[in-house]
């Protein structure tokens, strides 16, 4: 991991909000307050990427925070909630659709 991708990665830390597993690392605002270039910044957040540290989400300039590296809060209540929100989801719909006869 470069001198970039270090600083970038403390920059998270400290950025992050409590509770999430994600980032929004808007570009200009990002190599701004970094004070390095926008090419530089885009090859940090690959560093990060190639060692697993975030991943590109759908949502332009968000980034998931593999919370084994970087976690601003308490992680197991954290997943307990995920868990109990995708069981009720899960739990509320239907599999199979039975037409009325």
């Amino acid at each position: 991991l470069g001198g970039n991708g270090r600083s970038l990665l403390l920059y998270i830390a400290y950025h992050i909000k409590r509770n999430q597993d994600y980032i929004n690392l808007h570009t200009e605002r990002t190599w701004k307050a970094m004070g390095i270039s926008r090419p530089t910044l885009i090859k940090a957040i690959g560093q990060l990427i190639d060692i697993g540290v975030v991943s590109k989400r759908k949502k332009q300039s968000e980034y998931w925070v593999n919370p084994q590296f970087i976690f601003n809060g308490n992680r197991i209540k954290f997943i307990e909630v995920v868990k109990s929100d995708c069981l009720e989801v899960v739990a509320n719909q239907s599999l199979i659709e039975i037409p009325d006869l």
